[in-house]
């Protein structure tokens, strides 16, 4: 069959917590870039899972809520925000999960895991759990920021997770 290779080099500017990680080639090879994808997620806390490659940037609630939501939130979430305030983020999404607990929106929990992460560990693993929970359950593709995430939580996984981050969704940037 045809194989798809990449060949990627490159520094990784990642959000605050993240100065510069200056990563080895990473080089892919295999039958299809989505088999790739799934050996990269092989030994991380995101194995099984696949992630939306189609992502356009931003939070991507797919009209589930209002534009001026996802606008807010982007504004008050420290891990897009360099200058939002501590916990302001926070709030609004656990009255969001609580008000909208019917009409499941696990994205919800990943951001509230991307958020916890500044403030405590337990919490963001614990939203983290339930993000992966749900999309396990419901087949459902990844937010990309979750390989972020994930990293974070995941230290020994962090490598892998970013580079892959970098290389699906940086290229274009």
């Amino acid at each position: 069959g045809e194989f798809y290779c990449t060949c990627v080099s490159f520094p990784l500017y990642f959000f605050t917590w993240v100065i510069a990680l200056d990563l080895p080639q990473l080089y892919l090879c295999t039958k299809s870039p989505e088999m790739a994808i799934s050996r990269q997620l092989e030994n991380t806390s995101l194995a099984g899972l696949r992630i939306d490659t189609n992502w356009a940037d931003g939070i991507s609630f797919n009209g589930l809520l209002p534009d001026t939501v996802e606008q807010t939130l982007l504004e008050k979430m420290e891990f897009v925000n360099k200058d939002a305030q501590p916990f302001s983020a926070i709030q609004i999404l656990r009255t969001l999960l609580d008000e909208l607990s019917g009409k499941k929106l696990p994205l919800l929990h990943l951001l509230l895991a991307a958020e916890a992460m500044y403030h405590s560990a337990k919490d963001s693993q614990k939203y983290m759990d339930d993000y992966l929970v749900c999309m396990r359950k419901h087949q459902t593709m990844l937010h990309p920021w979750a390989l972020i995430v994930a990293a974070r939580l995941d230290p020994l996984s962090s490598n892998v997770l970013l580079s892959l981050y970098a290389e699906l969704f940086m290229q274009t940037k």
